[in-house]
């Protein structure tokens, strides 16, 4: 018996579990999700970025480094590998390339290199203006002095 391709219906509703999980902080459960739609979709860029963001928040930066460029690559395929010059939020495959954008970003901030946070979050915000990811707060930081995301302000 061939591997059973799961429905799209069903890769969606995982995905959406696993996000909901992932808000509500229940890092395992959205982890599991994750690796359920990737069974079933290798190529989801949004699943691999939610997998980045559990490894972020469990402070596994290479993984999370590692999932995030994953899903970059993945996002960057409906753009022929080519960077747009704008996204907007509301677009999916946009929505994609902005996570794992910020995502990079955010593993930036995090190890301290501010210069490519700051690089990366000018970017994000050159492609989506209206800052659908937070990007202006997270650059006001790094101007005021912050060095590493998780640092008390």
């Amino acid at each position: 018996m061939k591997d059973a391709k799961l429905p799209p219906q069903e890769i969606e509703h995982l995905f959406a579990a696993g996000w909901a999980a992932l808000q509500s902080g229940m890092l395992s459960e959205a982890e599991e999700a994750f690796i359920g739609v990737l069974a079933g979709d290798p190529h989801h860029a949004d699943a691999l970025s939610g997998l980045g963001t559990v490894a972020f928040h469990e402070k596994r930066l290479d993984e999370a480094e590692a999932m995030h460029g994953k899903a970059l690559k993945e996002a960057l395929k409906f753009f022929k590998g080519k960077m747009p010059t704008h996204v907007d939020w509301d677009a999916p495959h946009d929505r994609s390339l902005l996570r794992a954008l910020h995502g990079l970003a955010l593993v930036a901030y995090r190890r301290g290199d501010t210069k490519d946070a700051e690089k990366r979050f000018s970017e994000i915000l050159k492609l989506n203006p209206k800052d659908n990811t937070g990007a202006k707060l997270l650059l006001a930081d790094i101007r005021k002095g912050r060095k590493r995301w998780d640092q008390d302000a």
